[in-house]
């Protein structure tokens, strides 16, 4: 049992449990040091009490196997051998309320169910005081009871009008006469009244000729013949009985024992009630009984466990049932609706909790409930191991229930409740829900009383021992034990990896339980880390708990040093790591570390990673998986923000060290970052295959089998049944199923055949209207003959699919799916379809789907004989119950035979596959007709060759290699029609028989079912048609007939035919069996394996570098079922399929998860061609299901369409930057594809608004208008004279018409001049001089940052700034001049006008008056920021 985990116990079957039967127990509570356990024993008399009731005598061969009547009394049979019910109830019946004018007996009746028994001289009743009443309490017998039962010495029954005045003889009993009107004695005939010296029993056969012995009861024998004496073996006889012992009873005592003690089974015998026995011949003690004595082998004293039945006064003695056997008694012992034990003081009041079992106290002095359902007895062995300083357990308390005690004093205080594991019994109790600590947690308290004698096992769990502290200040020395942290998880039924909280460094510092039951480290689990791993997965729903053992705090350290000494942590030699993460600091703001001395080469800050590289400092914001060189402040001043004035040059080198790595610098998403190859280059086009089981368009189906796709790849379900929609049927007449409605509320017949003259991937077109087909319905296509001329390449294929549409102008039925196989002439196509000579003909032919189906007896269906074109197939599903007791038959439906002619001389070939019949042959001796039999009078052939001709034989499906062997079925044939014999104008050729195709849920075959696929034959010389093909699939098979057959063969010399017969459970009657007929039991709907191999998955990518990987999304693996594939580069010859690490022959598992990866690379495949073969295996119940495949390759080609780059913005705002001229560094491709690049301006950092040059369509380029050469300097002093605060470069690269290579960037530069006091406000930003004008703007002379200058009235101007200062108060200077009048003519502010940020309003004036200055200059100067 080492290691064993066992989830479940077996259901017993009624019956079969005996008192001395051995049950194994299993005690877990040392799993956690022995893996093995501790196997126990004990029978079921110990765990009897435990049942709430009993409702059966299990294996005992003497007694009754039910309760009997309530009232009866067990008694010993006639023949001695065992134990019966005593054929009369003990209840009386009249309306006598007491015994009158009787000396011998009691004044009253009694309780109700007891029997008046002689005793001495004297008639009493049996030994049972207050026994039966509704309302029973107190004691069966009281505990002062001696003597006779309770005989008041009456010698005659008074006051009685409807018995006798006397007492009878003894030993009889009083019974109700046979009229019902009085009170008769037994063995006597009449209705009482008077005395009686009857001293025996006369004219009664079936009787004891005399009373027999005193006591005994009159019961009905074994044989149910005769009325006999209890204790007494024969069925009659003369004579009395001095028996006073049970003989010839190995199981019972061999003694009467004490009157009113009852047997009962002790230690695998019977016993009297109160005493227990070391032999069948102990001798019986008398008296009130306080106490076991003189029993060598039973202790003086109780023990726990027992049940002890009354305890009242102090002595023992039965006590304390109700309502045990009224007559109204049914169902388990106690009835009544008791709810509690009354009038008893050692008794608790209530009935307990269901299964609890009644145990003696510990004080000897009442009767308790056990605090544990469900334990067992026997002796716990508790196995220690030595623990040692860095594992296993700090100590252990060991207890022991007593039915009363709740609390328990530990040997030491554990931290909290989750430090110790405490098991009750070897079952694992759960902190807070089964115990709690107290008294300072050196207590352990159950919410119930642990059973007497139930073993308590409390582990004070320990780890490591942590390390001394190093040299410091006292510490508070406090220790703590307990566990670190505990994870809580649930089975799934398929997981057996579980990710932990901590990493555990040995498996024995944790606690691993599922579901209570504690597991044994390395035997039922293993730790590697994090890791939890088990060997099988726990099943769903189990919960798993793991609890990581904490170790006792080391010692505090010595008292340090005073003064600023340095602490020695030399001792260290291990990681330093907190217990928990994100919680403590090292240092704070008040007490901070001052220098931090370290030889590695990173810093983590959260998510940010500051790392050494050489002599560089570089910044990842992604927690490292990229990393940006942090820049000094000249570098920074240089190319990455600003322009340094120093070197007027921004240059960006596309390496892992350059400034194009900022985060404003954006890439679109075919260009590559440059840090992947040092420079700036188109992505590889990406490559990925998706396969989402849609369709079939990329599945290989000639060489895939028995799947299903339908949004997923599946196994095929063998079983089924179809959805009922045809409703119930009962064929009570023979019936074509193609011609026939048999179906309820159907304008045509269940089988509507057509023939299929055009196919598409999802469509048919039909040879006429499709009456009868509708959407919804269920159709099978089968290629039942081709033509000479044509392959046998797609003869003989089928399949079913379900009906999307119907159109009947164009005759075309559409699919749901796209059908799998094809039908045409040739391998791979559909051509050819049709009903002419030269056309192959496929059926289209409707499957009823039926409820129930029912075919009588001598009834028959069958299908419309083939005519050439169509007919010939019978099939159809039952979702319920298909009943055979007629016949269902294709029997001579097949290929036809061979024409004899009138007046006889014509050898004629029958039918075959491809040509035939003939009927106008004088010699057939250069025909070979495949199938068909040979001239002359050979027999058609099927799965066999038939009989020879005189012109040879025909040749076998397998001959023909139309299959791949007897057991394939993806293809179904007809049999072949036999030759005719010239010899004789009758001796036609005989027909083949066709096909049988059924599927039912449940089946029920009658003795006169029959299935027959049969071929036939005609009278005289001709030959035989050969055997059909069924394919039958019943799920459950209820019966099957005695004469019940399935024929499939050739009627005299044809060949056989094929039948496939599938069930999961056949109940009744037994199978067929023949050579020819296939039959699976199946475990289940599903069919046990399923292949699927795909075409050439690269056939539309062409050419790829490299083959990378497999994502595989498995959504469903049940048990005992699994998944693998293969993969080839090509089929046939030459090609081997591997697994994913090029294993010839061998395949790769997949497991349930999204996007599973399988990594190919080190196939190193690269090329044109790619196949993978998908094997699924099942349990017969259910189906792994694969809902996608996803292949990454990498293709030989470059993103075709233009890919751009483009800077961030240099320039920070504060200066003016003017382009002087620009280098681009460049790799050309094989077409000679130039890169092209931009200069963006703008004055604003989020260019808003851009300045583009060469032009916003333009670019410069070598070779084009703009033309520029590589490595060659680009003059810009006169293309560009605006300047801007910011500028970016743009560059686009494209691969051109051939994308198997493309250029690459490798340095762009760019020179620029800086006017650097550009931000010293003393410094004009703008000035104008302009002359004025008397219409229009004014004429600008010259400027600085004044786009225009426009006049608004007679010497009222607007100058507009090209670039805006930063706000409206900067300062105006102006000069004017003097004109010829002597008046100074100068401009000013207009206080009419506004100031604003772009532009500024003057005035010109000249004394009082406002004038244009139409012949001199105006200058304007604007100083501010």
């Amino acid at each position: 049992m080492a290691g064993t985990r066992i989830t479940s116990f077996p259901v017993l079957p009624s019956g079969e449990l005996a008192s001395d039967d051995v049950f194994l127990v299993v005690d877990v509570s040392d799993t956690y040091y022995s893996p093995s356990g501790t196997n126990k024993q004990t029978t079921l008399l110990d765990i009897v009490n435990s049942e709430a009731s009993l409702g059966t005598f299990a294996e005992l061969t003497d007694t009754p196997a039910s309760f009997g009547a309530a009232g009866q009394v067990v008694t010993v049979a006639a023949d001695g051998n065992s134990l019966i019910f005593s054929s009369v109830t003990a209840s009386g019946v009249g309306a006598a309320t007491s015994f009158a004018e009787l000396t011998d007996t009691v004044g009253s009746l009694g309780s109700e169910g007891q029997v008046v028994v002689v005793s001495g001289s004297s008639l009493t009743f049996s030994g049972l005081s207050q026994y039966i009443t509704a309302s029973q309490t107190g004691n069966f017998i009281t505990t002062s009871q001696t003597g006779a039962f309770g005989g008041a010495g009456a010698s005659a029954f008074t006051d009685l009008t409807d018995t006798t005045a006397a007492l009878g003889t003894a030993g009889q009993s009083v019974v109700v006469s046979s009229d019902g009107n009085s009170l008769v004695f037994s063995g006597v005939s009449g209705a009482g009244g008077g005395t009686s010296d009857v001293a025996t029993f006369t004219d009664l056969t079936d009787t004891a000729g005399a009373l027999g012995t005193a006591g005994q009861s009159v019961v009905v024998s074994a044989d149910g013949t005769s009325l006999i004496f209890s204790g007494v073996s024969g069925a009659g006889g003369g004579g009395t009985s001095d028996v006073t012992a049970f003989t010839g009873l190995t199981d019972t005592v061999s003694y009467l024992g004490t009157e009113g003690q009852v047997p009962v089974m002790s230690g695998g015998v019977l016993a009297f009630s109160g005493i227990t026995l070391t032999s069948t011949s102990e001798t019986v003690l008398s008296g009130s009984l306080t106490g076991f004595t003189e029993l060598a082998d039973t202790p003086s004293t109780v023990e726990n466990g027992e049940i002890l039945i009354g305890t009242s006064g102090g002595t023992l003695s039965f006590t304390g049932i109700e309502a045990f056997v009224t007559t109204g008694q049914t169902g388990s012992f106690g009835g009544g609706g008791a709810a509690a034990f009354t009038g008893l003081t050692d008794t608790p009041s209530s009935l307990g909790s269901p299964l609890q079992s009644v145990v003696v106290s510990a004080d000897g002095s009442s009767l308790i409930f056990s605090g544990v359902t469900g334990s067992s007895g026997g002796d716990t062995i508790v196995i220690t191991g030595a623990t040692t300083s860095v594992s296993g357990i700090l100590g252990n308390d060991l207890f022991t229930g007593d039915g009363i005690k709740t609390g328990f004093m530990m040997s030491r205080a554990p931290i909290n409740a989750f430090s110790i594991a405490v098991a009750v019994n070897g079952l694992s109790q759960a902190p807070g829900t089964n115990y709690d600590l107290t008294s300072g947690n050196s207590g352990i308290t159950f919410p119930e009383a642990p059973s007497s004698g139930i073993e308590i096992d409390v582990r004070h769990l320990g780890g490591l021992v942590g390390p001394s502290g190093v040299q410091g200040p006292v510490g508070p020395g406090t220790g703590v034990q307990g566990t670190l942290a505990s994870d809580l998880f649930t089975g799934d039924g398929t997981t057996t990896d579980f990710d932990l909280s901590n990493s555990i460094d040995y498996p024995r510092n944790t606690i691993v339980s599922i579901n209570g039951l504690l597991q044994s480290p390395i035997t039922n689990y293993t730790i590697s880390g994090s890791g939890l791993t088990f060997p099988e997965a726990p099943s769903s729903g189990l919960e798993v708990e793991v609890r990581h053992l904490a170790g006792i705090e080391g010692p505090s350290g010595a008292p340090g040093v005073d003064g600023t000494g340095v602490a020695d942590l030399s001792a260290i030699d291990q990681h330093v790591l907190p217990d928990t993460t994100n919680t403590y600091d090292l240092g704070s703001t008040s007490k901070r570390w001052r220098d931090l001395y370290l030889t590695g080469t990173s810093i983590y800050l959260g998510q940010q990673v500051l790392k050494e590289s050489g002599a560089n400092i570089s910044l990842s914001k992604d927690n490292g998986s990229t990393f940006s060189r942090l820049l000094t402040d000249d570098e920074a001043s240089s190319t990455y923000t600003t322009v340094a004035s120093s070197t007027n040059v921004a240059v960006y080198d596309f390496n892992s060290s350059a400034s194009f790595n900022n985060t404003s610098a954006s890439f679109s998403d075919g260009a590559l970052n440059p840090s992947t190859g040092d420079r700036l280059e188109l992505d590889l086009a990406t490559g990925m295959f998706i396969e989402e089981y849609s369709n079939t368009n990329k599945i290989d189906t000639a060489n895939s089998s028995s799947y299903v796709i339908d949004g997923k790849a599946k196994i095929g379900q063998v079983y089924d049944e179809g959805d009922g929609a045809d409703g119930d049927v009962t064929v009570s007449g023979s019936s074509d199923i193609n011609t026939s409605i048999l179906a309820s509320g159907r304008s045509y017949a269940d089988a509507v055949v057509y023939n299929a003259t055009n196919f598409t991937n999802d469509t048919v077109t039909v040879n006429s209207t499709p009456n009868g087909i509708a959407a919804g319905d269920e159709i099978i296509l089968y290629c039942a003959k081709g033509f000479s001329a044509g392959d046998t390449d797609n003869i003989g294929n089928y399949e079913f699919l379900e009906v999307e549409s119907v159109n009947a102008g164009t005759n075309t039925i559409t699919f749901t799916a796209n059908k799998e196989k094809k039908y045409g002439s040739s391998a791979g196509t559909d051509s050819d379809v049709g009903t002419g000579g030269s056309n192959v003909k496929v059926m289209v032919q409707r499957v009823p789907n039926y409820n129930d189906l029912t075919i009588n007896s001598s009834v028959n269906l069958y299908p419309s004989a083939w005519d050439g074109t169509k007919g010939g197939l019978v099939a159809f599903r039952v979702k319920g119950t298909f009943t055979l007791n007629g016949t269902v038959h294709a029997e001579t439906k097949g290929y036809r035979g061979g024409t004899s002619g009138s007046g006889g001389g014509y050898d004629n070939p029958g039918e075959s596959i491809e040509a035939g019949p003939y009927s106008a042959l004088f010699s057939a001796a250069s025909v070979n007709n495949h199938t068909a039999g040979r001239a002359k009078g050979g027999g058609g052939s099927n799965i066999t060759a038939g009989s020879n001709g005189t012109n040879g034989a025909s040749s076998s499906i397998l001959d023909l290699s139309l299959i791949s062997s007897a057991t394939d079925k993806s293809k179904i044939f007809f049999g072949g029609g036999g030759a005719s014999d010239g010899g004789s104008h009758t001796a036609h050729g005989g027909v083949g028989g066709g096909i049988i195709i059924v599927y039912a849920k449940s089946c029920t075959i009658g003795a006169n079912g029959v299935w027959d696929i049969g071929g036939g034959s005609v009278a005289g010389a001709g030959g035989s048609g050969a055997g059909g093909t069924a394919i039958v699939v019943l799920e459950t098979i209820n019966s099957i007939g005695g004469s019940s057959a399935f024929r499939t063969d050739g009627d005299n010399n044809g060949g056989e035919g094929r039948a496939f017969i599938n069930y999961i459970t056949l109940t009744s009657g037994s199978m067929y069996s023949a050579t020819y007929q296939y039959i699976t039991q199946n475990s289940g709907v599903y069919g046990s394996s399923a292949v699927i191999q795909s075409t050439n998955i690269l056939s539309s990518v062409g050419q790829v570098d490299s083959i990378n990987r497999l994502l595989a999304t498995v959504t469903s693996l049940p048990g005992g079922s699994q998944v693998s594939m293969q993969f080839a580069q090509g089929i046939g010859t030459g090609y081997y399929w591997q697994n994913a690490t090029g294993g010839s022959g061998l395949s790769t598992s997949l497991s349930v998860g999204a996007d599973t990866e399988i990594d190919l690379s080190s196939l190193n495949w690269s090329g044109t061609n790619f196949y993978y073969k998908l094997a699924l295996s099942g349990n017969g119940s259910s189906t792994p299901e694969v809902n996608t495949l996803k292949l990454d390759y990498a293709p030989d080609l470059y993103i075709g369409t233009e890919q751009t780059w483009t800077s961030q913005a240099l320039g920070d705002g504060t200066k003016r930057i003017s382009p002087t001229s620009f280098t681009a560094y460049w790799t050309d491709d094989s077409d000679s594809i130039k890169p092209k690049y931009q200069l963006i301006g703008s004055n604003t950092s989020d260019f808003a608004s851009t300045n583009v040059y060469p032009g916003a369509s333009d670019y410069y380029q070598d070779g084009g208008t703009y033309d520029i050469d590589n490595t060659v300097s680009f003059d810009l002093t006169t293309a560009i004279t605006q300047y801007n605060k910011y500028w970016k470069i743009k560059v686009y690269i494209s691969s051109g018409p051939t994308v198997t290579d493309a250029p690459t960037v490798d340095r762009v530069k760019l020179n620029v001049n800086l006017e650097s006091d550009f931000d010293d406000k003393g410094i004009a930003k703008a000035w104008v001089n302009f002359i004025g004008v008397t219409g229009g703007n004014a004429t600008i002379t010259d400027s600085l940052n004044v786009s225009s200058v426009n006049r608004i009235s007679t010497g009222v101007y607007n100058v507009n700034f090209s670039g805006n200062f930063d706000d409206a108060n900067y300062m105006l200077t102006a000069g004017g001049y003097q004109n010829d009048g002597g008046w100074p003519v100068a401009p000013v502010r207009d206080l009419t006008g506004t100031i604003s940020v772009s532009g500024y309003q003057v005035a010109i004036v000249s004394g009082q008056t406002r004038i244009d200055s139409t012949g001199e200059g105006v200058y304007l100067s604007f100083l501010g920021s």
